[in-house]
């Protein structure tokens, strides 16, 4: 859910094109590189396959700092 969630923000933020949604919106999003080469799809799947609860909040800060990072967010 909170993957979904963060697709949903960059989509919209980036202004991606209505019609592309799962993979390919994905594709589309890993245009974006955070700071330190990071893509969306991979950071989603180590979110995805994280294996502890500290492995996922870790993941799922990563991809908070990408967020961060490719929306300029100070929030």
């Amino acid at each position: 859910a909170y993957a979904d969630m963060m697709r949903d923000v960059a989509a919209r933020r980036l202004h991606a094109p209505p019609a592309l949604t799962g993979a390919d919106l994905d594709r589309w999003l890993d245009r974006f590189a955070d700071g330190q080469g990071r893509r969306f799809s991979t950071l989603v799947g180590a979110l995805m396959t994280a294996r502890s609860t500290t492995e996922t909040v870790a993941r799922a800060r990563d991809l908070a700092l990408w967020r961060k990072d490719i929306l300029r967010d100070h929030s």
